[in-house]
């Protein structure tokens, strides 16, 4: 997360190196880290086709479970894609940084 009332004000290539820096830094180890935390309490729960205790609760607890895997491989995709794009706009070869338009309420 950055702070915004600093990062508005530089460059658009001093916020792409912020950017590409935050991903390394932070969005992929963070990632990373939740996959692998997650993969033996889903693969548990696979493995006993975890179901709600409840008579009305949801049949297929290990399926939701799974979402704990699918996010972080998410995340790393669009952090990779986000990371690449903005190195590309750093190197010159193509593409535009952007800030995001925030719509005010």
């Amino acid at each position: 997360m950055r702070v915004d009332v600093f990062y508005r004000k530089m460059s658009p290539k001093t916020q792409a190196w912020i950017d590409v820096l935050g991903g390394l830094l932070f969005l992929l180890p963070v990632s990373v880290l939740l996959y692998y935390l997650s993969v033996d309490y889903v693969a548990s729960s696979w493995a006993i086709r975890e179901r709600s205790n409840e008579g009305t609760g949801i049949p297929f607890v290990y399926l939701l479970k799974t979402l704990l895997l699918i996010l972080p491989v998410a995340l790393i995709g669009q952090g990779v894609a986000e990371i690449l794009k903005n190195i590309l706009f750093i190197a010159g070869v193509g593409g535009s940084h952007t800030p995001e338009k925030v719509e005010p309420i």
